[in-house]
């Protein structure tokens, strides 16, 4: 029997602010959904488009609690 123990992977704070932890504003947000159907009507990849389509709707899933939770406060 063969096991593999892969690499643990740095948290997003270690990495000398190439990301940060900070919330995503509904203007960024927005921005995103459309670079995203930009790309998506530009792909002729099919497995690109529905990984572009997968990641399109969580980004649009996000903006939608974001703008509801601004509704309730």
């Amino acid at each position: 029997m063969i096991t593999t123990t892969l690499p643990e992977l740095p948290s997003a704070q270690c990495l000398d602010g190439m990301f940060t932890a900070t919330d995503i504003s509904q203007p960024e947000l927005l921005d995103q959904c459309r670079a995203l159907v930009f790309a998506i009507t530009e792909l002729t990849n099919t497995v690109a488009r529905d990984c572009l389509i997968w990641i399109l709707m969580e980004r649009v899933e996000l903006l939608r609690d974001k703008m509801d939770e601004e509704v309730i406060v």
